[in-house]
């Protein structure tokens, strides 16, 4: 069997083995497996216990300058390229999990909304994915248009819900007459979105209009509880 064919082999069972069981690969295996895309023809294990001999470990190895990288015997361009992305990519998520996690409470929140959607000169409609905590998962923009013209793209919704798996929800919308006073059209959208987040098992926690530096609450109002009656 020529050297190709055996390389190829090994690979195979090497991307088999990470995908059913990930937490078995020792570091130089990891490393093995990282270099794959920069070499695609040629043994990589050599060159991950190399790499490991020299920083010490796979953090050393990513957290390396460069330069310094390329210092090292068979590390050239696409290889230092493809550490230096993996590197990044794990700061990243690193950084975002070190980011304080923040409680969506109307309360505290409330001149902030006020200050962010009354610079907007057309109206938007925000849905805020919530945990069980009411914690921030993320914030979604269904629409940009015309004055109480609002369009909620269920198929988007339905993703997101299936990414997520948020308990709770919040929809923020502005109207841009200065008067946060929900309409009859608010009232419409605010039923049409609590029954479609409830077939995703997600419950509409509250509906906020902001205009004229003011704020409008379904929630404190009891309006929101008045259409979950419905």
């Amino acid at each position: 069997m020529d050297d190709k064919n055996i390389y190829s082999g090994h690979r195979k069972r090497m991307t088999e083995r990470f995908l059913k069981y990930p937490d078995s690969l020792s570091e130089h295996e990891v490393l093995e497996i990282m270099l794959y895309s920069a070499l695609p023809r040629k043994d990589t294990n050599p060159l991950a216990h190399k790499l490991l001999a020299v920083f010490g470990s796979l953090e050393n190895v990513l957290g390396a300058d460069a330069a310094v990288l390329k210092s090292v015997d068979g590390v050239g361009d696409k290889v230092c390229l493809s550490l230096k992305l993996y590197a990044r990519v794990g700061n990243i998520l690193s950084e975002k999990k070190s980011v304080k996690k923040e409680k969506f409470v109307y309360l505290k929140m409330k001149e902030q909304l006020i200050r962010e959607l009354g610079e907007l000169s057309e109206e938007r409609f925000f849905l805020y994915l919530l945990d069980e905590k009411s914690v921030i998962l993320t914030r979604l923009c269904f629409s940009a248009g015309r004055q109480e013209e609002v369009f909620i793209d269920p198929k988007e919704l339905a993703k997101s819900v299936v990414v997520l798996r948020p308990k709770r929800a919040v929809a923020i919308h502005n109207h841009l007459s200065g008067n946060p006073a929900p309409s009859l059209k608010d009232d419409e959208t605010t039923e049409k979105l609590y029954k479609l987040l409830a077939l995703h098992g997600v419950e509409l926690s509250d509906h906020i209009i902001v205009s004229g530096g003011r704020a409008f609450s379904y929630h404190y109002s009891d309006k929101l509880e008045q259409i979950k009656q419905r």
